[in-house]
């Protein structure tokens, strides 16, 4: 590990005068002495310098108080301070060529646990929480928002997980609709994130909130500007307020993997916009079929913890060919004990004319779209019915949706099961704090 001033760490974290990030770097990457794949190995050494390249002497102080504009703390000749550590965690892939390279599959910043930090420099962690959010009260069930919440995926996951749903929003009034006919006792609302940033319900603050914010302006797919990109775009900014206003001790986001491939400049924003909040941040892609969705779906899963909190990990898969993991789970798997009188399985509405060549069940789905995708069923004669399309996205049979725009409401959605194994590290992080 090293501390740097010029490192890929400045790109989300403004440069302020005397700071430092610590960087650390775990699994498996080559580093600069070891480019041969036979010599493939963690690197976790030093970096030598010559004597003559050595300017001066300076002090560092681990501290995990907040940055302050004090004379000391700008002066060119004062102390060197650290705040930050910067994780990338690397794993290794074979390359068509044989040799082995190696990817970021994670990259993690986090500002120092008290126990990083000298005595005098260090606060503890129920001060740094009570600052940020006062104290509060424990309750019996950690409370939830959902913020551009569509037809409820996300919120069914938390659910799932024991999370006691407080509110939610989104724009879509026939989202909205779905959304209180599943969780009626929940405080929703039908609005733009701005109006609801104005008319906020008394009970703003919550244990963990989520946002999904409208991601057509970076999806991989997409090609030619749209109208409503720039109040799209706007949307992913408005996570600052609501987090300033909301206060979560742990906050997630999910979004499309284009944020991170395509757009990384606004991925970059985002995380700075949650740093200068005071929250540690990971974030990765991920691929829903690792956690038992029967699509390969590959999302932006970002997790945020406040002040004075753990931040919670990532679930580890439970799906795939290596041993001890359970059997990839199939388009089969998932519609084959659809009930005949189910909502939304229209068969007839399904089995307009269509051929195409039968495939096999037991395999997965395509990336489930607001139109559903280049999907259909097995049989090659019809397309998925709406309730098919809902279990694809892992909704239970009881999950009722309201029309008009089904299918968008589904193809929008935060599979809940994804949603699922994210609280429930969530729940098992608060916890244990």
């Amino acid at each position: 590990s090293t501390l740097d001033r010029s490192s890929a760490a400045s790109d989300v974290y403004k440069r302020q005068p005397n700071e430092l990030c610590w960087i650390v770097d775990q699994g498996d990457y080559n580093s600069s002495r070891h480019s041969n794949a036979s010599e493939y190995r963690p690197y976790c050494g030093e970096v030598e310098v010559t004597l003559s390249a050595i300017r001066r002497l300076r002090i560092i102080r681990l501290t995990n108080k907040p940055y302050s504009h004090s004379v000391d703390e700008n002066r060119d000749d004062g102390f060197l301070y650290c705040r930050m550590k910067y994780t990338r965690i690397w794993k290794r892939r074979p390359s068509e060529s044989g040799r082995s390279t190696a990817d970021i599959v994670e990259e993690i910043i986090t500002f120092l646990s008290p126990e990083d930090c000298q005595a005098s420099l260090s606060l503890s962690r129920e001060e740094l929480r009570n600052n940020w959010r006062g104290t509060v009260l424990h309750k019996r069930r950690y409370t939830f928002g959902d913020g551009f919440c569509g037809a409820g995926g996300v919120s069914r996951g938390a659910q799932q997980a024991g999370l006691k749903l407080s509110w939610a929003f989104d724009k879509s009034e026939s989202a909205i609709n779905s959304y209180r006919a599943n969780f009626p006792s929940c405080l929703t609302k039908h609005s733009e994130v701005a109006q609801f940033l104005t008319s906020l319900p008394r009970e703003i603050l919550v244990d963990v909130m989520h946002v999904s914010p409208p991601c057509q302006p970076f999806s991989p797919a997409k090609t030619i500007a749209a109208a409503h990109d720039e109040a799209n775009e706007a949307c992913l900014f408005s996570i600052y307020r609501l987090i300033e206003l909301c206060k979560p001790r742990v906050a997630t986001m999910e979004q499309t993997s284009g944020l991170k491939q395509r757009h990384p400049v606004w991925l970059d924003a985002i995380i700075h916009s949650l740093i200068e909040l005071g929250y540690s941040v990971r974030w990765r892609l991920v691929n829903c079929k690792d956690y038992g969705v029967p699509q390969s779906r590959c999302r932006l899963i970002l997790i945020a913890a406040g002040p004075g909190e753990e931040l919670p990990p990532f679930p580890q898969p439970t799906h795939g060919d290596e041993p001890g993991k359970l059997p990839l789970f199939t388009i089969l798997d998932a519609i084959s004990g659809i009930p005949s009188t189910a909502p939304d399985h229209d068969l007839e509405r399904a089995e307009r004319p269509f051929e195409r060549r039968p495939y096999d069940p037991r395999t997965l789905a395509r990336t489930l779209t607001c139109s559903g995708g280049d999907n259909f069923h097995p049989s090659g004669t019809r397309t998925f019915t709406l309730r098919e399309a809902a279990s694809l996205q892992t909704f239970p049979l009881n999950h009722t949706f309201c029309a008009p725009g089904v299918m968008k409401q589904i193809g929008n959605a935060v599979p809940p099961v994804l949603a699922r194994a994210v609280f429930d590290e969530v729940v098992k992080s608060l916890r244990n704090t």
